[in-house]
């Protein structure tokens, strides 16, 4: 299996965009108030700047991938330790992700269908993803991507119409303190993590770090344009006030023909996240027990996994109850998207360095 940089480029962008069509982006919101785009601006910085860190590393040892990185900085008995770690909170995390999916999607679009139809639909998604493997999907995202910018793009053209210039006042909303702490939040980049999954299978190696930098470069512009136009659109308290900030801006907007409002746009969009995010996520947890426990074939793990990750979405009774437990798993994930590459990569290096001097 062969992928290219432009292909695995795109699929990250995707990943890391799809969230914004949930609530991520309000967290800017809700700390820095008028300025959420400002530390959406410095969040991406942060990102960057880590990955380049981490990229740095990655570049000097020339490690196949983040698992073999791993065993021959710290042993196989520590990669089983990190890797049956990741995989029981990838699976907590599709769980969360597939319940907060199908919950919305029944708001948006279904209130009337049965929870458990519209949780079927996204998981023969998952099914197919799983069992086509992740050139397919890289090749899907690849056109995929086109279309979901071009919504975007529609959505805040025809949202700029409520645009007002002194919602962005005060210039530094809840203070330059909550800005400057937004940096933390780079949890919003998460995903960029996968690229040191799928690295050894890039058709030139050497070009991980700018498949990383792109996605990363592309997903910020995107997010901070989200920010803003949000910012711009919807003042402060009031936009603090909702779960799901693409969608108040969509609802906020009337179209002349074809919808009555711009839910439709965002109705799609969140069609093309849920699929391709929840595909791509199911298929790394399944990625991640292969490569941990070194296993051949992981295609009979695929139907025992989805039983026991939709048996999780049953104990959330709320869509409230499983936001929290969200945000918790994304700040746990955070410490394997950016800590746990940056010391394996840093210990290579300088065990390496040490055995050959």
């Amino acid at each position: 299996m062969k992928v290219t940089s432009k292909d695995l480029s795109r699929l990250l962008t995707i990943m890391i965009v799809s969230k914004i069509l949930f609530s991520d982006i309000n967290i800017f919101v809700k700390n820095s108030g008028s300025a959420a785009y400002m530390e959406a601006i410095l969040c991406a910085v942060s990102g960057i700047v880590i990955f380049l860190a981490i990229s740095f590393f990655y570049k000097k040892i020339g490690c196949p991938d983040i698992f073999s990185s791993v065993e021959f900085s710290f042993g196989k008995l520590a990669k089983s330790i990190i890797g049956t770690l990741f995989f029981i909170l990838s699976t907590v995390y599709n769980a969360l992700s597939l319940k907060l999916y199908s919950d919305a999607i029944i708001t948006i679009a279904y209130p009337n269908s049965h929870a458990f139809y519209v949780m079927a639909f996204i998981v023969v998604t998952m099914l197919v993803t799983a069992y086509n493997g992740i050139d397919t999907v890289t090749k899907f995202c690849s056109v995929c991507l086109v279309s979901m910018l071009s919504l975007l793009v529609i959505l805040y053209a025809l949202t700029l119409k409520n645009a007002d210039v002194s919602n962005l006042f005060p210039i530094f909303g809840s203070g330059a303190k909550s800005i400057i702490f937004g940096a933390k939040n780079v949890y919003m980049y998460n995903e960029i993590l996968f690229l040191f999954f799928l690295s050894s299978y890039l058709e030139k190696k050497e070009d991980a770090a700018k498949v990383g930098i792109k996605a990363i470069l592309i997903s910020s512009a995107v997010i901070i344009a989200s920010t803003f136009i949000y910012n711009l659109c919807v003042p402060y308290p009031v936009s603090k006030m909702f779960n799901m900030p693409l969608l108040q801006l969509a609802s906020s907007t009337e179209m002349d023909m074809f919808f009555q409002r711009t839910e439709g746009i965002f109705f799609l969009l969140w069609i093309y996240s849920s699929f391709l995010y929840l595909g791509t996520s199911f298929y790394f947890t399944l990625y991640s027990f292969k490569k941990t426990y070194n296993s051949t074939d992981f295609k009979a793990l695929i139907p025992s996994l989805i039983v026991i990750i939709v048996i999780i979405t049953s104990f959330f009774k709320s869509t409230d109850e499983v936001s929290r437990f969200y945000v918790t798993a994304t700040w746990v994930f955070s410490v394997f998207a950016f800590a746990v590459p940056f010391i394996s990569f840093v210990t290579e290096y300088f065990k390496r360095r040490k055995k050959n001097a």
